[in-house]
Parts: structure tokens; sequence; C-alpha cells
């Protein structure tokens, strides 16, 4: 998956798995989760991601922790998902290729949900009644041209909810990103 690099700043280290997390909105693993890790149940998603998983943390620290793998010949750009984080909905991708630091958290599973209950599956009312004003539709460029979505912004960080929203009354989450503010969501592979 190509995703473009975010630029912002940030190195804050793996901790062991606070999953509080220390601003904006939060994300919990619920039961459902097929294979969530331990150090990830009841965790939440913020700005800062995802418990033990901090954006802005460097990939050799996500490898020595056995959440990230070295990529191999041929794999999607950006991503270093290791088996420690299979079937869990939840992958990792770095900034850039010179910035070697986790940039995007990409939760494709309704077994996290937002402090305010957003989940993948939920339909843009359920966004715009748990996050009111918090929620604004920007335009992202993608793969198939630019597209509206709806995102909620903390200071260089955002919560990006993907989906089909050609028609926001029938539209459903596919994808939660939390990552650094980007003009873009591209997903090739």
């Amino acid at each position: 998956c190509t995703t473009s690099p975010a630029t912002s700043p940030g190195s804050p280290a793996v901790s062991p798995s606070d999953g509080a997390g220390t601003s904006g909105s939060a994300v919990s693993a619920g039961n459902s989760s097929p294979a969530v890790d331990p150090a990830l149940a009841g965790a939440r998603i913020t700005f800062d991601g995802l418990g033990p998983l901090k954006l802005g943390t460097s990939f050799e620290a996500l490898r020595s922790a056995g959440w990230a793998v070295k990529h191999s010949e041929g794999s999607c750009w950006g991503q270093s998902t290791a088996p420690k984080l299979t079937g869990s909905g939840v992958r990792l991708f770095e900034r850039s290729d010179s910035d070697a630091t986790l940039g995007m958290i990409v939760v494709e599973s309704s077994a996290f949900t937002t402090e305010t209950g957003a989940k993948v599956g939920d339909s843009m009312a359920q966004l715009r009644q748990g996050y009111g004003e918090q929620l604004v539709m920007a335009q992202k460029a993608t793969v198939d041209g630019p597209k509206s979505m709806p995102i909620v912004v903390s200071g260089d960080r955002e919560l990006v909810f993907v989906g089909d929203w050609s028609d926001a009354d029938i539209g459903k989450v596919d994808k939660i990103l939390a990552r650094y503010t980007s003009p873009q969501v591209v997903f090739v592979c």
C-alpha cells in the first residue's frame, strides 16, 4: 500500500502497553477482535497511536519489540506489519523512505472503537453524533482522484474515516487512519 509520507516531526518511544494515549479521541479494542495481541487488548487509539504503537517511533524500535519486520522485495511500500499483528485488523506504515518512523496506523477491524464509539462499519450519522463539529469533510487525493472524507484533526495529526462517501447517507467507514496530517490518502496494494 502506498501512502503519502507525513512531514510532521515527532519521535515518541515505544511504550509497554499503557494504551491510554495523551491527546485526542481514543479507540479501544473490543471483545470481538480475532487474535489481538495482549499488548493491544484494551488499547486506545489516539492521535498519538494505538497502545504501545506510537506515531513517530522508529521502525528499528518497532522491529525490536516484534511489531514490525524488514521490508521484503516486492512488499507494499511503507507497510511493515509483523506476524504479531496478523489477524488484528491493524497495519503499520512508515512516514517516508528517508524517515523510517511510524507515520500511520490503519485500523480495519470493528473491534477497535473511538471514545465516541466510532468504528469500522459506522455511518456518517454515527460519526456526526460522536464528533459533532469536530468532524469535518476534507478533500484527499486518492488513486481514483480527489475524494471528500470525514476527518478529525488535532495539531499535526488526524483521524481519517475512509469509506465510500459519494452518498453520505449510505456510506460506511471501511478504515480508520491515525496519522500525521496529509493531503493524500493513497492505497494501491
